[in-house]
């Protein structure tokens, strides 16, 4: 693994939720077949609630930001690209789902040599905080720079 990138959950600045358990009966939007879409299918639907799946986050944060869905459920660095685009409407909601969404770069059962190529190119951006000096820049101030 190289970052961490737990589950959150984006709402309207102006939402009455202010747990996660509030989300049984709303309309929540996630990214089709990720981990945010089976959590929330076997987690946070109850009887009326409804899982809004789109082919991409964007789309999916789109539902919340447009008002057609309650709340979006997706890895954090996600989420703070949608709250950029509907800056001041949006806002995570307290805490964090699973604080066990790690990216990660999988090879071919048995392709040592490769592993050890991207665990040892990995190893000095890791431990510099480049990768989470990156994951800021891109992510968090993208829209400070762009001016959005």
């Amino acid at each position: 693994t190289y970052s961490d990138n737990p589950l959150v959950v984006a709402i309207p600045v102006n939402s009455t939720i202010k747990d996660v358990k509030e989300l049984a009966n709303k309309k929540i939007a996630v990214q089709e077949a990720t981990t945010a879409d089976i959590y929330t299918t076997d987690n946070l639907i109850g009887k009326g609630g409804e899982v809004m799946r789109f082919k991409d986050a964007v789309v999916a944060g789109a539902a919340l930001g447009t008002g057609k869905a309650d709340a979006f459920l997706m890895n954090k660095d996600v989420v703070l690209m949608v709250l950029n685009n509907y800056k001041g409407k949006l806002k995570i909601l307290d805490g964090f789902l699973v604080d066990t969404m790690k990216p990660a770069m999988v090879t071919k059962k048995g392709n040592t040599e490769l592993a050890e190529f991207i665990n040892k190119t990995l190893d000095e951006p890791i431990k510099s905080g480049k990768v989470e000096e990156l994951k800021v820049f891109y992510v968090e101030d993208y829209a400070k720079i762009e001016g959005k």
